[in-house]
């Protein structure tokens, strides 16, 4: 999340509270990508990421996490930043489409982009 989207009230929460809660019902271990740590004011209570230099724009922070998931041998990564109305049932929905041969996102930023899962590597 860009400039102080983070901490924009998402109703009693912030942005970045939102996008945890939701992560932490998709996946067992989750972070926060960030260009700064001053974005936050202080922390989001997860790991945070910091952008790739190399990358302009929200593509830095998608290859901060690609890197994040790759140490950690996850196969996947999920991407929720500043979209507070994702459904909870998103993860089991993105598999089932991944099931019969669609991949819903592979997104390549440079030529020497970082490998993802769905890129076989």
């Amino acid at each position: 999340m860009g400039g102080g989207k983070p901490l924009r009230a998402w109703g009693e929460v912030s942005l970045v509270a939102r996008a945890l809660t939701l992560a932490r019902g998709y996946a067992d271990e989750v972070a926060v990508a960030v260009r700064n740590a001053e974005q936050l004011g202080g922390g989001a209570g997860a790991p945070l990421l910091f952008d790739h230099p190399d990358i302009p724009g929200p593509l830095a922070g998608l290859a901060s996490a690609l890197t994040f998931a790759r140490a950690r041998g996850a196969a996947h990564v999920q991407v929720l930043a500043d979209m507070p109305h994702l459904p909870v049932d998103l993860t089991s929905r993105l598999a089932a489409a991944m099931e019969f041969g669609a991949w819903p996102l592979c997104p390549s930023a440079m030529d020497d982009c970082i490998p993802s899962a769905a890129s076989g590597a």
